[in-house]
């Protein structure tokens, strides 16, 4: 009894620790919240019945790196990104794997295996290197030369489009839940909002090395190699920054959605 009450302890103890460190380390943050990102409808499934019709999500980026997930049950389908807008799009193609970009017209490149039913593309999009890379179930297709920067506007959407007639739908995860697969080392969850004034590089050796080894730990978020999910709420209100403790399998302390 007396072992589960200071296990118990031990880890409400190393949450709070964790939860400290994150303050110190990102003592520039200055705006981290949340936005219900959804597709136009204001749901995370959104269902298209046309060829060429899209949806696009209600929230866009203009800078750092992001990660979404969208689940397909059609091969004929397209997920990637459009603009502020116009047609322009930038899209990876289940049907035959390769990458359309449709910019000032249709160019596709071979990129990956197709995709069918039940599949989840994951998309990393890098706004600060102007790069993006699509993931299939949870595997990188690497790099191509897609610059999402060549899109209408300030603003990059997640977007989906139909590459047939016939009714599609697609299931967005945008960080409101636990993704299906690990987010890659450096990425955000879509819906969250931050402001960073100065950028790491600016930081002093030590906490670049803090916070390198911290961004690790937040972006492993495997439900088959978590012990621990802290949801941190504020980073700016020390009081605020243990929202909630989950017990899940395994032993990692990492920080989830915000």
């Amino acid at each position: 009894m007396k072992n589960i009450i200071f296990k118990k302890l031990g880890t409400i103890v190393l949450a709070l620790l964790i939860g400290v460190s994150v303050f110190s380390l990102f003592p520039n943050v200055t705006k981290a919240e949340t936005t219900n990102v959804t597709w136009t409808n204001g749901s995370l499934v959104t269902s298209l019945g046309n060829v060429g019709q899209s949806d696009k999500a209600t929230v866009g980026k203009t800078k750092g790196k992001w990660y979404w997930e969208v689940k397909v049950n059609y091969s004929i389908s397209l997920v990637g990104i459009t603009g502020e807008s116009g047609p322009k799009y930038q899209a990876y193609y289940g049907y035959s794997g390769q990458i359309i970009n449709n910019i000032t017209s249709d160019v596709r490149t071979a990129y990956g295996p197709t995709f069918a039913k039940d599949d989840v593309i994951g998309v990393a999009l890098d706004l600060d290197n102007d790069k993006i890379v699509w993931y299939k179930n949870g595997v990188s297709l690497g790099a191509n030369t897609v610059k999402p920067s060549e899109l209408e506007g300030s603003q990059v959407f997640p977007m989906v489009m139909n590459g047939t007639s016939g009714i599609m739908t697609y299931e967005a995860n945008f960080g409101a839940s636990e993704f299906k697969y690990p987010i890659p080392e450096g990425f955000y969850l879509i819906k969250l909002q931050v402001d960073l004034q100065h950028p790491i590089h600016q930081q002093n050796p030590t906490h670049q090395q803090s916070q390198i080894h911290l961004q690790r730990l937040i972006h492993q978020q495997s439900p088959t190699h978590l012990q621990h999910l802290v949801h941190l709420q504020h980073l700016g209100r020390p009081q605020h920054l243990i929202h909630r403790i989950q017990m899940v399998p395994h032993n990692q302390l990492v920080t989830a959605p915000f």
